[in-house]
């Protein structure tokens, strides 16, 4: 009889469903994810008999007033508790999780000796304090300082920790994480799902951007990120007439371009909710520049896996990323892209305009870029990776 997995991604990422999927060989596994969150995703997941899809909340979570929040993410965290206890499981796989419902996540499994791997994508009390020091350095502390408490002793008490780069082992030698429980397998996309597109196909020749040079940003838009810097590199450029930017997200960013357009409309801007995740090649396929952003004090405790993604639609990524970042460090040495630390409009512009006007090097960043993730993203060598750490646990 297969042995049962608990998958549970509160985002519901596509390469994280794409995993689970691939599990469901050798396990019977249960993906759990939370349409809530707001994280760019695709459909909604259908059961089948190979793999059982759950959508844990699909009320939309509150992610400007904390207080709400918090007591949302406790709620979400006893859903999680009831439907494990429901449930025959031999390990539970958790990523991409708000603290409170992870730290309950992973008591409940010690509890009822369930094995965890807590699969750490951000150090979230650390973000949380590089953001709430804008606002007010005594809150951004009390924040870090509880969030930190419950992050690290759910990380100490996992049976084994997946990292998605080795920059976060600095963070888990504080904490006190030992050594022989952390692994790092670095994210990916499934460039089976983004097939090489056109720049002229259905999507930009719906929006009338099939014959313009195209900045896109495609993705969650929050805390971690800056979309004034989008809007004022727009506002620079709206002179140049076949230069456009378009930037498909929901929430707090896009609410942020929304308001500052009211105030000053730009022609070269084009605001969109998510789109179907059908239509995700063609959306890549329309640009000329895929965008990904990243505040500087983000550097070290977030990997923008939205640039794995541009790998897969073979086109250049302009990264407004600190350079120490996974993401920048990869792109950088493939020569896919390029890598703006500075943060300054101007020269952001600048940039914009140096590359349109060389097209090769566009195609040379684009092939370079598609040929690292056929070569590194191949679901059978990474769900190999996973099956090694899960397997001991199996067998005790």
């Amino acid at each position: 009889m297969k042995k049962s997995l608990f998958v549970h991604d509160y985002g519901g990422y596509p390469f994280t469903f794409q995993l689970a999927k691939k599990l469901s060989q050798n396990y019977n596994v249960t993906y759990v994810y939370c349409s809530g969150s707001g994280s760019a995703k695709g459909n909604k997941y259908s059961s089948s008999m190979e793999l059982k899809s759950i959508d844990l909340m699909d009320t939309p979570v509150n992610k400007t007033k904390f207080i709400k929040r918090f007591f949302e993410e406790i709620t979400y965290g006893r859903k999680l508790r009831n439907l494990l206890s429901a449930s025959c499981v031999d390990v539970v796989l958790s990523a991409n999780t708000p603290v409170i419902p992870q730290y309950m996540l992973q008591k409940f499994c010690k509890r009822k000796k369930i094995k965890f791997v807590f699969w750490l994508q951000d150090i979230i009390s650390v973000a949380a304090k590089s953001v709430l020091l804008k606002k007010n350095k005594l809150l951004a502390e009390t924040i870090y300082k509880v969030w930190a408490f419950f992050e690290s002793n759910a990380l100490r008490n996992s049976d084994s920790v997946i990292t998605i780069t080795e920059d976060f082992t600095t963070y888990l030698k504080e904490w006190n994480v030992a050594d022989a429980k952390i692994s790092c397998i670095p994210n990916w996309a499934s460039f089976e799902d983004i097939p090489l597109k056109e720049k002229q196909n259905n999507f930009s020749k719906k929006w009338n951007i099939d014959a313009t040079f195209n900045l896109i940003y495609s993705g969650t838009l929050g805390y971690k990120h800056n979309p004034d810097i989008l809007y004022h590199a727009a506002e620079k450029l709206e002179r140049e007439k076949d230069i456009i930017f378009v930037i498909i997200s929901e929430g707090l960013g896009i609410k942020r371009l929304e308001e500052l357009n009211s105030k000053k409309k730009l022609n070269n801007l084009l605001l969109l909710p998510y789109q179907p995740y059908e239509q995700l090649p063609e959306i890549l396929g329309s640009a000329d520049l895929l965008i990904s952003i990243l505040e500087p004090s983000a550097g070290l405790f977030s990997v923008p896996s939205k640039v794995w993604t541009s790998y897969c639609a073979g086109r250049a990524s302009l990264l407004l990323v600190p350079k120490n970042n996974l993401a920048a460090k990869i792109t950088a040495s493939l020569n896919a892209g390029i890598v703006c630390e500075h943060y300054d409009v101007n020269r952001l512009v600048e940039t914009i305009l140096s590359l349109k006007e060389n097209p090769e090097t566009l195609k040379t960043f684009g092939a370079n870029a598609r040929k690292y993730a056929e070569d590194n993203f191949n679901i059978d060598l990474i769900s190999e990776k996973f099956c090694n750490i899960i397997e001991p646990y199996l067998h005790d």
